[in-house]
């Protein structure tokens, strides 16, 4: 008989992997949270790389974006005097 390690193969991700599992509320609100992260870390960079300096009140609002409080839609058709754009 195969030495298995059993630990994971009774998870429900594992269990039912070919069952159209769907991932519970909170692991998809981590990584809805996680991919906001990323998302506004790749664009922090791609604006520094260009010479920029992204302000005290841009920063607030994308942290307001990566934790689910406002939508993309709603973060980047900010007012200017709302965000205060780049320094």
């Amino acid at each position: 008989m195969e030495d298995r390690d059993s630990s994971d193969q009774h998870t429900p991700e594992r269990k039912n992997m070919n069952k159209g599992y769907v991932p519970s509320a909170k692991r998809q609100a981590e990584r809805e949270h996680q991919a906001r992260q990323d998302a506004v870390n790749y664009a922090r960079a791609s604006v520094e790389l260009e010479g920029f300096k992204i302000s005290a009140g841009c920063e607030a609002q994308a942290q307001r974006y990566i934790n689910n409080e406002i939508s993309l839609a709603e973060f980047v058709n900010m007012p200017d005097n709302a965000n205060q754009g780049l320094a």
